[in-house]
Formats: C-alpha cells, sequence, structure tokens
C-alpha cells in the first residue's frame, strides 16, 4: 500500500470514524484516536493500536516527528487534552505539507 499524507488520512477518519480519546480505539464500532486513525487507514481497517515498527519502514514516524515539532505538542495531547477534530488535525497537516 502506498503510503498517504497525514492530512488526507485525518480527512478521510472525520468522514468514517467515530474520534475518541484517551484510547486508539476499537476497530469494530470504527472508533479511533488521531494515532488510531493512522493504523487504521494503513492497516486497511484491520487495527487501531500503532504498529511503530511498520510506521518507520512508510516514514510515518518522521511525518509524525515534523508535525509535532510544528505544533509543539505530541498527537494524543492535542487529541486527548486540546480536544482537536479529525478535520483540525487534517486542517493542519495540509499546511505543513503533510
Amino acid at each position: 500500500m502506498k503510503k498517504a499524507k497525514l492530512s488526507f488520512i485525518w480527512a478521510w477518519a472525520d468522514k468514517h470514524l467515530k474520534q475518541v480519546r484517551g484510547d486508539y480505539g476499537d476497530v469494530k464500532s470504527k472508533e479511533a484516536c488521531a494515532l488510531g486513525a493512522i493504523e487504521y487507514y494503513r492497516s486497511n481497517g484491520r487495527r487501531v493500536d500503532p504498529a511503530w515498527h511498520t510506521w518507520s519502514n512508510v516514514s510515518y514516524e518522521t511525518d509524525i516527528d515534523r508535525f509535532i515539532t510544528k505544533y509543539k505538542s505530541s498527537i494524543s495531547s492535542l487529541n486527548d487534552r486540546k480536544k482537536w477534530s479529525f478535520k483540525t488535525f487534517a486542517k493542519k497537516a495540509k499546511a505543513i505539507g503533510l
């Protein structure tokens, strides 16, 4: 599978998944947090727990690091504490070319 941009993944998640906080989510219920949505998309809907070893092979870790550096907060903190929506994540990722 070709790696999709984070902005695309979160825009897609905004339309197809229920966003959750404090957990990666649940595949059967089509629920995910911002990180879980990346894995849900990458795994074709089979999992929401991030597969960090796989992500490094397709450079999601690099993209996530760029995102964190730009917005000075972890993705989980933006999702859980600041309550960013998938739509906000998509907009912010697109603004920096991700």
